[in-house]
């Protein structure tokens, strides 16, 4: 089961969700028993903050999986949002989360370059986004152990030297030097872009 959290009713979550029973449904096209109206079992809409949402109402249960890519710094009451998660988790849900990296490799060279005063500092770019914190992979982890989760696997995705809109200037990108940054991210995850933790109760 599915579930997408949205804050009204006219929100992406919908639309998200409509191109996501497409793009399953394409795939297992082949498979005669499955239609377009079964897919949307898969799929249920609660316009409410995940905070607000009684999950024993949800049947979560150890096959459910929640996922919370790049969201964990935005949120401002994050101890109210980290309580209904290790509900879940009580329940058996497994937990991904994902965040930009605080110590990234780009985030260092600004750091030399006295763009930031301070790696834990909010960019100009953080602020835009009205991103409330920063995490490393230690503070993501210690976040986590701190409120008594089980932390199953961990790691990061895609080093990133420059900021986005440097990057994106960037003419001779091709995508084998891209497939090695992504690689790299992996290898070393403390100086990734983004870093993440799969964990429990």
């Amino acid at each position: 089961m599915v579930f997408d959290f949205s804050t009204n009713s006219s929100s992406p979550s919908k639309l998200y969700a409509e191109s996501a029973c497409s793009f399953v449904y394409s795939i297992f096209i082949g498979w005669s028993s499955l239609s377009n109206r079964s897919l949307w079992n898969f799929f249920a809409f609660l316009n409410n903050f995940f905070e607000e949402v009684d999950l024993s109402e949800l049947n979560i249960s150890s096959d459910t999986s929640i996922v919370c890519a790049g969201l964990l710094h935005e949120i401002p009451l994050i101890d109210k949002f980290i309580k209904q998660l290790k509900v879940a988790c009580n329940f058996g849900a497994k937990c991904h989360v994902s965040v930009p990296n605080s110590n990234s490799l780009h985030r260092i060279i600004g750091l030399e370059m006295n763009i930031l005063n301070a790696l834990t500092d909010l960019s100009d770019r953080n602020k835009s986004f009205q991103q409330n914190r920063v995490f490393s992979s230690e503070s993501l982890r210690n976040l986590l152990i701190n409120n008594h989760m089980r932390i199953i696997e961990e790691g990061g995705y895609f080093i990133k030297p420059f900021t986005h809109k440097q990057m994106e200037a960037i003419d001779f990108l091709d995508d084998k030097i891209l497939d090695g940054l992504y690689r790299a991210g992996e290898k070393y995850p403390d100086l990734a872009t983004e870093v993440f933790v799969n964990f429990t109760k």
